[in-house]
């Protein structure tokens, strides 16, 4: 026979509201209370009712997120760690794939702020025109990775690492390396933070004298092949005894591309050409001799989204904080 919230209280020797609060972490229990229902649920094998909670207070403990490519280890990481977060709540995450198709995305969007399905939205890396989003909703929204904007939109918060910084950081140590030759695998023009770190890269050049005409600049997609066929380009009548090129791809799925077309040529890296990344995934240090790379506070940005949306769905109070904005870093490594 299941365990009920009465059985519970009962072992513990406290009321039912106070299991509920352990439970939902509504109001502050005492330490000595917390321990003693949570050893009475473990005892009793309770497993809290979520259907019939969220009926009764009107929730359905349920978060959407909207992510370009799930088999990106850079989304999914974010998507675990909000995931460990709001999981602590209960909430559960309904996940959504666009694959980077704006107007997938936009489907699921709309699909979701205009049902019932979802308490919160959190967006990751979104592609959307901003005008989209003015699509009345009842429910919070939360952007993650994708710089702010709040023109005309209401009840929205941003999480995001500093892409520019980052980018113009990566320039600062291919200068330091004395490479005279400098390409960039930038990703569309259509997502603002491909075009940050590509403004970023720009900028640090073109402070040492490099002009935007010297720069080879290749728009691709964030991918594995986009990275490969862009180097492939680049390659074209490529000698390093001429003048040796670094090449800056803005992610780390580009950059594997981007180095097996490398070797495919039987060039050296870096002895021949440097290659650099963006993001720091979880194998980046096992690709080649370890790509050197920025590091995006992946962990981070998933902790502090996940934590946001719980605040903002416990006090019930529209978004109106300032955006959350984290450094990244350099991880110098063996391909420069």
């Amino acid at each position: 026979m299941r365990s009920t919230i009465k059985d519970v209280a009962q072992l513990a020797n406290v009321s039912t509201a106070t299991v509920s609060n352990v439970h939902t972490g509504a109001k502050n229990v005492s330490e000595e209370l917390r321990t003693r229902i949570l050893w009475a649920m473990e005892v009793l094998g309770y497993e809290p009712n979520v259907v019939a909670r969220s009926l009764k207070i009107n929730k359905t403990f349920r978060i959407g997120i909207i992510v370009p490519d799930i088999t990106n280890p850079f989304f999914s990481e974010i998507v675990k760690e909000i995931d460990t977060a709001v999981s602590k709540k209960n909430y559960q995450l309904v996940l959504f794939s666009s694959d980077y198709d704006v107007k997938k995305e936009f489907q699921f969007y709309a699909s979701l702020v205009m049902g019932n399905g979802v308490d919160g939205l959190i967006m990751v890396a979104p592609r959307m025109e901003e005008s989209q989003f003015k699509l009345n909703r009842s429910i919070p929204l939360l952007v993650v990775d994708r710089p702010a904007f709040f023109d005309g939109i209401s009840d929205i918060a941003f999480v995001y690492a500093d892409n520019y910084a980052g980018a113009f950081l990566m320039a600062s140590l291919l200068l330091k390396k004395k490479y005279k030759r400098f390409a960039c695998i930038a990703g569309p023009e259509t997502v603002p933070n491909a075009n940050a770190r590509y403004e970023g890269f720009k900028a640090k050049l073109t402070e040492a004298g490099y002009s935007s005409n010297e720069i080879e600049v290749i728009r691709r997609e964030f991918s594995f092949i986009d990275g490969y066929e862009a180097m492939m380009k680049l390659l074209e009548g490529y000698d390093p005894a001429k003048q040796k090129m670094a090449v800056f791809a803005c992610s780390d799925i580009s950059a594997w591309g981007a180095i097996e077309a490398v070797n495919s040529k039987g060039l050296m890296i870096p002895e021949d050409i440097g290659i650099a990344g963006y993001d720091n995934i979880y194998f980046a240090k096992f690709i080649q001799k370890g790509l050197t790379t920025i590091e995006n506070p992946t962990k981070d940005m998933g902790g502090e989204a996940g934590e946001l949306m719980l605040e903002r769905l416990s006090n019930n109070r529209p978004f109106e904080s300032s955006p959350v904005i984290l450094e990244s870093s350099l991880k110098e490594r063996e391909t420069v």
